[in-house]
């Protein structure tokens, strides 16, 4: 499976808010929050969540209410530190979720000079 910055993002995501388990597991709302600022729709999220699920880089985690929540697998995690190792097409760029309160941030875009 070639990953797209939106599955790169959202692997980051997890594992930054620690999302490894069915009780830690995040909603595509939570990230969709730490990530507002990047402008993606709950839509492009959940397609592309879906995808990793099916391929085995999340499982399904703890209902939250009618929502799904989703968790990193190891495989995930491999695949991620395989893209932040080169495996993505520039293989620059640190993109990182935040805490669940919001204040997520982004450093450097893929691309950019020292980042």
């Amino acid at each position: 499976m070639q990953l797209s910055r939106t599955h790169f993002i959202i692997l980051s995501c997890l594992v930054q808010d620690e999302a490894t388990n069915n009780v830690n597991a995040m909603t595509l709302k939570e990230m969709q929050e730490s990530l507002k600022a990047m402008g993606y729709t709950y839509n492009s999220f959940y397609k592309a969540a879906e995808m990793l699920r099916a391929y085995g880089y999340l499982k399904l985690g703890l209902s939250v209410g009618n929502s799904k929540s989703y968790y990193i697998t190891e495989e995930g995690k491999q695949a991620l530190e395989s893209i932040k190792n080169g495996g993505n097409e520039d293989g620059k760029g640190d993109w990182i979720c935040g805490d669940r309160t919001g204040r997520g941030e982004h450093r450097g875009t893929p691309g950019e000079a020292g980042t």
